[in-house]
């Protein structure tokens, strides 16, 4: 087995190590839980005499506390000092998020969702497939797809992802340099969220595969999420969002945890045009993480916009000052959006995602063109004397039963007697012709002359 360079593949090394907890981090959480058990215990007896609706909303904010309560208490074992294996996991996904400086678990939406907050697959519309290309520093790439549905109160994502390193160098104990080998990373995520457009719960699970020359180890992971507005000020959305809850991962003789991230998300919508988002995170090895990103939306139309984006983050502000900051831009075509984003590396150098969604269309059948009434009129005179043929009932697409005598049919249309009228029915309006029976009742309904 070659021995590595000691460069790592990643931005961020392969095993993190933090001589650092973030001051306040424990006492926020402490602070915090106390609030929700006392939020819901008092909730408990107040629920005596209430309707079923009312029951059920303030157990929905009894259920939302305990979530919460849990989610805070991640960042009591995700700032521990020491090592991390799966660096991979620690990879943004996404234009648009990555533009936005990483602080995206409140605004995600739909196909990039599945990545960065579970619960925030609800929010996806018409059905999307989301392809980025990411090439990350000097020959390593990062490819990712992703399909996002929903049904009602339920959604579902699934995705896959990629990074590839086709030439890394190896070197000897001596030091001298040998044959270079390849490194892979695979990850296969499936996800799914339910609730509506003010709560919503998300769930995923993912495999992530690793191989570095012939040697592969592999773990297994989940991420957990809530999204909700703020009750008293709609504009603003909430996530908390707990990534890479898992065992360790094995590589030859170390082992390691894996990157367990909690993150408490915050998006504010000052209209339709702009977009302010702040995420506060405690990262396993790395201690805390602090990301802010700002979205304008310059033409924000249905089928046609421009975004311009921004955004900053301290989890890569150690390589360099400039390497926290990263800028993108978005286009909107129909049903189509284009996503640019530039992530500087200091002097490791630039990287660049570009992301393509496409949202599904609805198949929708084409309304019957219109038929003019002259054109109804002058066929009645040129067949209104043929004798009948004979007596049918006629059952049309609006559900209408019509019983009558064909005096003439075409290739398009047939022409009826029927309650005194003499008139066309076109066949494309016809599901089911039958001959009359004595069943039948002698007047069925007559149709509106042309």
């Amino acid at each position: 087995m070659p021995r590595h360079t000691g460069e790592s593949r990643y931005p961020s090394d392969h095993r993190e190590s933090s001589s650092r907890r973030k001051s306040g981090s424990m006492p926020l959480t402490l602070f915090w839980i106390p609030a929700f058990a006392g939020m819901t215990r008092a909730w408990i007896p107040a629920c005596a005499g209430m309707t079923t609706s009312g029951r059920l909303r303030y157990a929905r904010h009894g259920i939302s506390a305990a979530l919460i309560s849990l989610f805070l208490l991640a960042p009591l074992y995700a700032s521990d000092v020491g090592t991390t294996g799966a660096a991979f996991l620690k990879l943004g996904v996404g234009a648009r998020g990555l533009g936005m400086g990483e602080a995206y678990t409140a605004a995600a939406a739909g196909a990039d969702a599945l990545y960065w907050n579970p619960a925030a697959l609800i929010e996806t519309g018409r059905p999307a497939v989301m392809l980025t290309y990411n090439p990350i520093l000097e020959d390593t790439q990062y490819n990712q797809a992703s399909l996002a549905m929903r049904a009602k109160w339920f959604a579902l994502g699934l995705g896959y992802s990629g990074l590839s390193n086709n030439a890394m160098a190896s070197y000897d104990d001596m030091g001298n340099k040998g044959e270079s080998f390849d490194a892979t990373d695979q990850l296969g995520a499936l996800g799914f969220a339910i609730g509506g457009k003010n709560f919503s719960l998300g769930l995923s699970g993912k495999y992530w595969q690793s191989r570095i020359d012939k040697i592969s180890y592999s773990a297994l992971a989940g991420d957990g999420g809530l999204l909700f507005v703020n009750p008293f000020f709609k504009p603003l959305r909430h996530a908390v969002v707990v990534k890479n809850i898992g065992g360790k991962v094995s590589f030859i003789t170390q082992e390691d945890p894996l990157p367990l991230q909690a993150t408490f998300g915050n998006a504010l919508s000052l209209g339709k045009h702009l977009i302010v988002t702040a995420d506060g995170s405690s990262l396993r090895g790395s201690g805390g993480v602090f990301s802010g990103g700002v979205e304008w939306n310059a033409v924000a139309k249905e089928r046609l916009g421009l975004s311009l984006r921004g955004g900053y983050t301290t989890k890569r502000n150690e390589i360099d000052k400039l390497s926290g900051a990263s800028f993108g831009v978005g286009f909107l075509l129909s049903a189509i959006s284009l996503d640019y984003a530039w992530i500087p590396y200091g002097e490791l150098g630039d990287t660049h995602a570009v992301t393509l969604l496409w949202r599904i269309p609805k198949w929708e059948k084409k309304p019957k063109a219109a038929r003019s009434p002259s054109e109804k009129h002058t066929l009645r005179e040129t067949l209104g004397t043929e004798e009948s043929l004979k007596e049918v009932v006629i059952t049309l697409d609006s559900g209408k039963k019509v019983r009558g005598e064909i005096l003439r049919e075409t290739p398009t249309r047939y022409l009826i007697k029927t309650g005194g009228l003499t008139i066309n029915v076109y066949k494309d309006s016809v599901i089911r012709v039958e001959k009359a029976k004595a069943s039948h009742k002698k007047s069925l309904g007559t149709l509106d002359p042309p």
